[in-house]
């Protein structure tokens, strides 16, 4: 160690890095319900093989941008008009 510095932590240089990187990753999964799929645009195009789902999957959000769509029949009643 040079004088006048002091040792910050006791880890290895480079370890936060590694963490980082790691954790980056796993911040990356998504799961989609069965009733979803997810839509992902890389750079304002659609990836090919279309929508993806149910499941897990890997997308890059610096890159990536995700649109789930919720795929669930919804209805509702009408009222009747008159004529």
């Amino acid at each position: 160690m040079q004088p006048g510095r002091t040792k910050v932590s006791n880890l290895p240089r480079g370890f936060g890095n590694r963490h980082h990187i790691i954790l980056s990753f796993l911040l990356n999964i998504q799961i989609v319900q069965e009733y979803e799929r997810a839509v992902i645009f890389r750079m304002g195009r659609l990836l090919p093989g279309g929508a993806k789902g149910p499941g897990l999957f890997f997308y890059l959000p610096c890159m990536d941008d995700m649109k789930v769509v919720d795929q669930r029949t919804v209805s509702f009643d009408v009222p009747p008009q008159e004529v």
